[in-house]
């Protein structure tokens, strides 16, 4: 019974994380940059978070372009962060253009629910972020 109560501790406080960038899905995506500003990248993810939590929870990062919530599952917990990466690309007629790619992540107790919560909003930042921004190829 010790050893029992111990493997299930174990289990219980060992932490999974995961990340998804939206230069890495395939489809359309693969090594695109979003042709946006900081503005609308922020909007972006905002809309995005609001899809999977309630607007009270979702928080503004502090230092970088993006927001955090936490998703539950059970007792478990983990946290989502999404966040506007700053990147280069070039355009069609090989002029270099500033843009953003987006990155999500997940850690915490809660893999199962973490990690098909960073993909949807990954799948809705990039459906949205092709549907009013110019993309490019990464540099």
């Amino acid at each position: 019974m010790k050893y029992f109560l111990l493997i299930v501790c174990i289990i219980v406080c060992t932490a999974c994380s995961g990340t998804i960038k939206s230069s890495d899905i395939s489809g359309n995506a693969k090594n695109h940059i979003y042709v946006i500003n900081e503005r609308i990248a922020d909007r972006l993810i905002y809309a995005a978070m609001k899809t999977e939590f309630e607007e009270k929870s979702i928080l503004k990062l502090s230092s970088d372009i993006g927001y955090s919530s936490s998703v539950d599952w059970g007792i478990d917990t983990d946290a989502i962060t999404v966040s506007a990466i700053p990147a280069q690309g070039i355009d069609d007629n090989n002029n270099t253009v500033q843009g953003y790619t987006f990155e999500a992540n997940h850690t915490g107790t809660a893999p199962a629910a973490g990690a098909p919560t960073i993909k949807r909003l990954m799948a809705k930042l990039v459906s949205d972020a092709e549907k009013i921004g110019m993309t490019a190829k990464a540099k």
